[in-house]
């Protein structure tokens, strides 16, 4: 009985000292990346808002994943809130023409018409919206 017990008290003992390793020292999982935000394709391609789909337009505005091209100004994309299927809130780092520093900017973008056109609302609000027209070829007059 007495080496029984000794047996027992030999394993608890090298239990309660068993080493187990630190959450430092276990190899830590690759974090999850979260993608970079992107403006949906339904949005995506080039418009005027002259309707007259020029390169030299000056309402001409290209549209890519993650970033929007104007006549003189670009936006690079900062993130994407999906507000419905045809609109989204877009914010934006502008660089404008002329300016040294990039603007942080919040617009509106919706898709009307079947997508033929977007309603463009600078500043994420409709108090100044202005409309472009797809277009499915950009030429040079």
């Amino acid at each position: 009985m007495l080496k029984t017990a000794m047996m027992a008290f030999s394993v608890l003992a090298l239990s309660a000292t068993t080493v187990v390793p630190s959450a430092e020292a276990a190899p830590r999982k690759a974090a999850a990346k979260r993608p970079p935000p992107q403006i949906p394709s339904a949005f995506r391609g080039n418009w005027d808002g002259a309707n007259l789909c020029d390169m030299d337009s000056d309402m001409r505005m290209q549209i890519s994943a993650r970033s929007i091209q104007f006549y003189e100004d670009h936006g690079s994309v900062i993130a994407v809130r999906q507000i419905s299927p045809t609109e989204i809130r877009l914010t934006m780092s502008v660089h404008y023409a002329g300016d040294e520093a990039p603007v942080r900017q919040t617009d509106t973008l919706r898709l009307v018409d079947g997508g033929r056109e977007l309603v463009y609302g600078r500043g994420g609000t409709e108090a100044s919206p202005r409309s472009y027209q797809r277009c499915y070829g950009m030429r040079r007059q």
